[in-house]
């Protein structure tokens, strides 16, 4: 069985929790709550403006591996 990578990746960077968890910072608004999970607005108000900024960098070159555009990628 082969696995796309690709598309594994994409359905990552498009998932959508539909909810902040309780205990998010206070900035967090509804549009917030509707973003990708793999993005700076929901990462930001889940772990933290740093944090959220590492996770990103450290995903970066999975993203880049896979193919997915830098313009595609949050």
């Amino acid at each position: 069985m082969e696995i796309d990578i690709k598309r594994v990746v994409d359905k990552l960077l498009n998932f959508r929790v539909g909810f902040l968890p309780s205990g998010c910072k206070k900035y967090s608004t509804k549009s917030d709550e509707k973003a990708p999970f793999f993005s700076e607005s929901y990462l930001y108000n889940l772990l933290g403006k740093e944090e959220a900024r590492t996770l990103l960098a450290l995903m970066r070159p999975v993203w880049d591996l896979a193919g997915i555009k830098r313009e595609d990628q949050p």
